[in-house]
């Protein structure tokens, strides 16, 4: 019986190579960077996706050095990982100039000019009773404390302070600690009571007042 001829076409004209294996580090770097190429699009989160763009680059470089194994997944993860790499140092710095923007902001070019107010700290309660005192005043880009270990109430305090202008952000906080004492801590600015607070043994008012408002 003769045999018959092989048809073109057929499996002994179409080699097929099976020698090579699956090549699951570089499956691996794929998928770890295609996570990092799509976190490198969000804020904050792209501080994150830069380093596990260098873990995915790694393994694709790894798995593309592999011998014996296939190589696309290996090319294509070491491709998408250098490009999130890429992308996340480039986004991140430029959000990061924007964040640092916004702040720097906030902390300046107040809308009117500077301006002298009249503040008044007073601390008050049974009088006679002995507290201890301190207010903090933020004006000017510049803060001032004082410390009173052994005022007698009722206690006042007036100054003159500048605010608005260049720094359009001002702070002022006063608190009182007297064992067994009602206290009341209140701030005036420009003879309007801003803040007040009661409380037992202790007692605490602040104020931040923004010029921009």
């Amino acid at each position: 019986m003769s045999t018959p001829p092989e048809v073109p076409g057929s499996a002994a004209f179409l080699p097929c190579d099976n020698s090579k294996k699956p090549n699951g580090i570089g499956l691996a770097a794929l998928i770890i960077g295609g996570v990092a190429f799509a976190g490198s699009f969000i804020p904050v989160v792209n501080y994150f996706s830069g380093l596990l763009a260098v873990v995915g680059l790694v393994l694709g470089i790894v798995a593309w050095t592999l011998k014996g194994r296939r190589k696309p997944f290996a090319v294509l993860g070491t491709i998408v990982s250098l490009l999130a790499l890429a992308l996340s140092i480039t986004l991140a710095t430029f959000y990061t100039a924007g964040f640092v923007n916004g702040i720097g902001g906030l902390l300046s070019d107040g809308d009117g000019p500077p301006r002298e107010v009249s503040l008044v700290y007073a601390v008050t309660g049974e009088a006679g009773t002995t507290a201890s005192i301190t207010h903090a005043t933020f004006t000017e880009g510049s803060p001032t404390e004082e410390q009173l270990p052994n005022a007698t109430l009722p206690f006042y305090e007036e100054m003159t302070v500048t605010v608005g202008g260049e720094q359009s952000f001002s702070s002022f906080t006063v608190t009182a600690v007297a064992d067994g004492a009602s206290l009341t801590c209140t701030i005036t600015l420009d003879g309007e009571v801003i803040e007040e607070q009661t409380s037992f043994n202790t007692c605490s008012a602040s104020h931040l007042l923004d010029e921009r408002e």
